[in-house]
C-alpha cells in the first residue's frame, strides 16, 4: 500500500497516474483557464484495492479530510487511461456522480466510478475498438461543483 493516493488537481507530481482527463485539466490550469478546485485519486488506489488491500478505503478517508469541505457539493468522475484519447472516445461510458457531499458519499462515488470499468456498455465499446479492458487504468477526479454560465470542449492538439 502507498503512503498517498490523493493529490491536489494542481499537483504535477502525479504524472500519468491521474489519467488523461486530469492531464487535460492541468493543461487548462497552466493556460490560466478557470478550473474548479479539486483532487485526484491516483491509479494506484484502484490497483491496490483490486489486489485485495482493504486499507485503501481507510487511507482515502484519512486523506479526504484535508481536501473536502463538509458544506460543499462535489463532482466525482473518471479519469481513465482510455479517455480523451486521439483514436477513440469513451465519453459517457464511465460513471460520474454529481452533487456529492461528505466523505462517505465521496467514498461511495469513487467505488461507483471504479465499478463502471465492468459495465456492459464499456465492455462492448472496448471489444468493438480492440481495447484490452485489463489494461485500462482508472483515476478519479473530485471537483467542487460550480454554477456554470457556459460550458465547452477544448481539444488539445
Amino acid at each position: 500500500m502507498r503512503e498517498k493516493y490523493l493529490y491536489s488537481l494542481e499537483d504535477l507530481t502525479l504524472g500519468n497516474a491521474g489519467g488523461n482527463k486530469t492531464k487535460n485539466l492541468q493543461f487548462l490550469m497552466r493556460k490560466k483557464y478557470p478550473v474548479p478546485k479539486g483532487c485526484v485519486v491516483s491509479y494506484f488506489a484502484l490497483n491496490d484495492y483490486k489486489a485485495g488491500n482493504e486499507n485503501v478505503i481507510g487511507q482515502l478517508r484519512k486523506e479526504l479530510k484535508s481536501f473536502i469541505h463538509p458544506d460543499r457539493a462535489y463532482a466525482v468522475r473518471s479519469s481513465a487511461s482510455v479517455e480523451d484519447h486521439n483514436e477513440f472516445s469513451c465519453a459517457g461510458l464511465f460513471q460520474s456522480c454529481l452533487g456529492i457531499r461528505g466523505e462517505e458519499e465521496i467514498i461511495e462515488a469513487i467505488i461507483k466510478v471504479w465499478q463502471s470499468l465492468y459495465d456492459e456498455k464499456l465492455l462492448t465499446y472496448c471489444n468493438t475498438h480492440d481495447i484490452d479492458t485489463q489494461s485500462i487504468l482508472m483515476a478519479v477526479i473530485i471537483q467542487e461543483m460550480v454554477e456554470a454560465r457556459s460550458s465547452g470542449v477544448l481539444k488539445n492538439h
